[in-house]
């Protein structure tokens, strides 16, 4: 009787290979969307325009409106985002300081009359420092450093968006990314090492073993799970993970 592999997944992602974070798995992705260029991961689209008006008074670093009820219905808090829609300039609220006066962390209502928006929930509250971040347009990881506000998150490498991109944060809870349940089979797209038809793939594997795979052919499955695929040392690129 002849034998055969039989491998039926329910989840794939494309592969970025990294030396220093295990390949995401589906089942803790917490936040998608578009990013801005600029330093770290900058996004309006992930968060809620709550509040908007028009500033009354010019006040160095603050943000003030004598119509607004900062405390109500849905009340602003310190690292919300608020943007001027007249010049587009963007600050973190740094404090409440009253239903109708907020401060800000940059001066950016410098002329009066000026109209804004705040914004909240977002990275707030779902994004925690040492989740992953996928800049899925270059193919680039990088982890948070810091939950700047609503709408900006500090990276280990906060060039990872400076021609912007989209992206996906992954949670990085230690349980989840390195558990043998989080370990996915690779897939080799193409072979692109020392030879034109073999490639290599380092790897760590669901047992947290690094080693080597060599001759790897296009088209071929990793015999073993995997948690992570590094870069150095691998040359097998438009590899694939699946769960």
């Amino acid at each position: 009787m002849s034998t055969y592999q039989k491998l039926q997944p329910t989840s794939a992602r494309d592969i970025f290979p990294s030396d220093t974070i295990n390949v995401p798995a589906p089942a803790v992705a917490r936040l998608e969307g578009t990013a801005v260029a600029g330093g770290g991961l900058s996004s309006l689209g992930v968060a809620t325009a709550v509040q908007s008006g028009t500033q009354t008074a010019v006040t160095a670093n603050k943000l003030v409106d004598v119509g607004a009820n900062f405390t109500l219905p849905t009340p602003v808090v310190v690292g919300n985002t608020v943007v001027n829609t007249t010049t587009n300039a963007q600050a973190v609220v740094t404090a409440v300081d009253s239903s109708t006066i907020l401060t800000l962390s940059v001066d950016i209502f410098t002329t009066g009359g000026e109209d804004y928006k705040i914004y909240q929930f977002g990275f707030l509250g779902v994004i925690n420092v040492g989740d992953v971040v996928v800049n899925t347009t270059a193919g680039t990881m990088s982890t948070v450093t810091a939950v700047v506000s609503s709408t900006l998150l500090s990276l280990v490498n906060n060039t990872l968006f400076s021609a912007g991109g989209t992206f996906i944060v992954y949670a990085a809870d230690t349980n989840e990314l390195n558990s043998i349940q989080a370990a996915c089979v690779v897939y080799i797209g193409d072979a692109t090492g020392t030879s034109a038809t073999w490639s290599e793939v380092k790897v760590m594997t669901a047992d947290r073993s690094i080693v080597t795979f060599n001759h790897l052919p296009t088209g071929t499955f990793l015999p073993v799970q995997v948690l992570r695929v590094y870069a150095t040392g691998t040359t097998a690129t438009n590899m694939i993970a699946l769960w």
